[in-house]
């Protein structure tokens, strides 16, 4: 289980690591770190378990794997031309 702190830890690493073109400001950093909690706390029992919290990172990994690779996809495209 991971505890609120470890949860806004985790958010701020990824979303400095996802966005990592965009200077965010510590203000959107908390915020976001905020409704992640509030959206993964399916019992709101203050604790993040693997089930509340594998679905989410398995759709955001995914996401950030497609952009890497869709991105790398069209540099490779664009330098072949």
């Amino acid at each position: 289980r991971l505890d609120r702190e470890e949860v806004f830890r985790l958010a701020a690493h990824l979303l400095r690591a996802f966005d990592h073109d965009k200077e965010l400001t510590e203000e959107e950093v908390h915020l976001t770190q905020e409704r992640l909690v509030q959206q993964l706390d399916l019992d709101h029992d203050s604790l993040i378990s693997f089930e509340e919290f594998f679905p989410w990172y398995s759709q955001v990994a995914e996401q950030h794997w497609r952009l890497q690779h869709g991105e790398q996809e069209r540099e490779e495209e664009e330098e072949s031309r």
